[in-house]
């Protein structure tokens, strides 16, 4: 009987499964900004086990072949040659925004879904024929981190603490009278 609200309307509540630490705004993320859709830091998702950065092993041909759903021609030869892959804008908060690939310039989220990494808070290396990503979080971390929410309930927040904390600006609203 009861809704997430911000100024009286119904809130959307997005959430993801692990911020890595800091939350994302939704403009970053969707060019949209949302007052009550801002970063926010996150102490509690540390137990999450996409927490701490993991390697993702992609081989160029893989690479090459993933840019091609989006539209992306980059031969397999090319793709570990410095500079063929390169961040052009990076949120705030570290993660990629965008990415330029042999020149054509991505969404950090479309680069991240075709090569199905769990988050843009990446980096990478080349080794050899392999390009070597480091990836931490998971999800697109705007809202409510999953784990985070757990891990402030189990530091003894309540849930009205852990709703204001990732939806700064919100009321929980009761939707039937009393």
């Amino acid at each position: 009987g009861m809704i997430l609200t911000y100024k009286g309307l119904p809130a959307e509540s997005v959430y993801h499964s692990t911020c890595g630490g800091t939350t994302e705004a939704a403009r970053d993320v969707w060019g949209k900004d949302i007052d009550y859709l801002q970063s926010v830091t996150c102490n509690y998702c540390v137990s999450s086990p996409h927490y701490k950065p993991t390697q993702v092993v992609l081989s160029s041909t893989q690479i090459s072949n993933s840019m091609g759903t989006l539209g992306i021609s980059v031969p397999a030869s090319r793709v570990s040659q410095k500079g063929v892959i390169a961040v052009t804008s990076l949120s705030p908060t570290g993660r990629v925004k965008q990415i330029s690939v042999d020149g054509k310039t991505v969404r950090g989220l479309e680069f991240r879904s075709a090569l199905n990494l769990k988050s843009t808070k990446f980096t990478w290396s080349v080794q050899g024929d392999n390009v070597v990503f480091q990836v931490a979080g998971y999800g697109h971390a705007v809202g409510l981190c999953q784990y985070g929410a757990d891990g402030a309930a189990r530091a003894g927040m309540d849930f009205l603490e852990i709703l204001a904390h990732y939806y700064p600006g919100t009321q929980v609203a009761h939707i039937f009278e009393e």
